[in-house]
């Protein structure tokens, strides 16, 4: 509906507070063996997750590479060959496509989605073995995913992507909206290649979703963006995929009626909670894991939750010192200290954790037949993750 959540009580951790921060956490996998849950958790969070017996506290003899993998998603396999059949999408004569292939580093990258969709899949037929259609699925994904990243990075004048010049920044703006249609065309034809019409339907009006929020955020430049409005971008975008990934995951492996609704919605959840956290951690982020630098967002104009709430709450006087600042300097030493003030960023933190926690709730109703930890894993992972 476009309308923001309902507020809910306050966690009694309260924010991700470095002195609570472990280093990583463990979850068990359906096989028993133990996967770090990559980024950092409260303390209470694990404390929790640890009483309901998904998540224990880790030994810390776990090397950092193996929290930044995602390894509690075990799918390393099955991610390998999604890998391959985006590589065979960019196979093509021409040093230029080469190059600029290269550079996106389509092999590179969390492949969260892709992960996500297996684990989907898995989880509702009861298979540990991956069927060739639902990597293909996967793949089209990712590939929905990085195209959708070009076409952002054009049209926000991003110079950075994962800690490297962004394809426009290195090759020019043709190049990369070229880029990004190739990999959309491959999308589609990896989709139709599953055999399943639902799989290609499910791609297009999530792409045409994205398409239109896009659109209403470049008719909302330069104006006050409303909590509601803000809800509304998210949802049509990075929540849009998450739920895709769910959606489709579901389809092939043979989810329907309710239960492929259910999952649809426990994505989009996983996909607000994912995309608010990466809001705060703009602000909050520190290390070259995080892939771009601190302030990125800020230093484009971008209003995210943490500004939005501030504008919300602020006196007059701060109102009109954050628009102005957001309007020409866009300094981090002059904003974060009124998003401190205002509690823009503890507010979205909460709000996080809030989506987390009902995406949570559905768990039971997903009718999975394995995994259902690792679910409990990833909500907990896209709300209080590092990076």
């Amino acid at each position: 509906t476009g309308k923001p959540p309902k507020p809910h009580e306050k966690l009694q951790d309260g924010g991700l507070h470095p002195e609570d921060a472990l280093p990583f956490c463990m979850v068990d996998s359906p096989d028993g063996r133990p996967y770090t849950l990559g980024g950092f958790l409260t303390s209470a969070t694990c404390a929790r997750a640890d009483a309901g017996g998904s998540i224990r506290y880790s030994d810390g003899g776990e090397s950092e590479n193996q929290a930044l993998s995602l390894q509690f998603l075990p799918f390393n396999n099955e991610i390998a060959r999604v890998e391959e059949h985006i590589r065979a999408c960019v196979q093509a004569e021409g040093r230029l496509l080469q190059e600029v292939a290269e550079h996106c580093n389509l092999g590179g990258g969390k492949k969260l989605r892709p992960r996500f969709l297996i684990l989907v899949a898995q989880a509702v037929s009861g298979s540990k073995q991956t069927d060739d259609a639902v990597l293909r699925a996967a793949a089209a994904v990712e590939l929905v995913h990085v195209a959708s990243l070009l076409h952002d990075d054009v049209i926000d004048k991003t110079t950075m992507r994962r800690g490297r010049p962004s394809v426009n920044a290195r090759f020019g703006d043709n190049v990369a909206i070229l880029m990004a249609d190739l990999l959309f065309a491959h999308a589609f034809d990896l989709a139709l290649s599953t055999l399943d019409p639902q799989v290609t339907r499910l791609i297009a009006q999530t792409t045409r979703q994205m398409c239109e929020s896009e659109i209403f955020q470049i008719e909302k430049a330069g104006q006050n963006l409303s909590r509601e409005d803000y809800y509304y971008i998210i949802r049509c975008k990075t929540a849009a995929l998450f739920s895709l990934c769910a959606e489709v995951g579901g389809v092939l492996g043979g989810a329907t009626g309710e239960t492929r609704r259910t999952l649809a919605e426990f994505g989009r959840l996983i996909g607000m909670t994912y995309q608010i956290t990466d809001d705060v951690l703009d602000y909050t982020a520190l290390g070259e894991q995080w892939g771009k630098p601190q302030g990125h967002d800020l230093s484009e104009g971008k209003l995210t939750l943490p500004i939005v709430y501030t504008c919300e709450q602020a006196s007059p006087q701060d109102h009109e010192a954050l628009l102005g600042e957001l309007r020409n300097g866009r300094q981090m030493d002059r904003v974060l200290p009124l998003l401190r003030k205002y509690g823009g960023l503890e507010f979205s933190e909460e709000q996080a954790r809030s989506f987390a926690r009902e995406a949570e709730g559905l768990i039971p109703s997903l009718a999975l037949r394995q995994s259902a930890d690792l679910f409990q894993a990833l909500c907990r992972f896209a709300a209080d993750r590092a990076f």
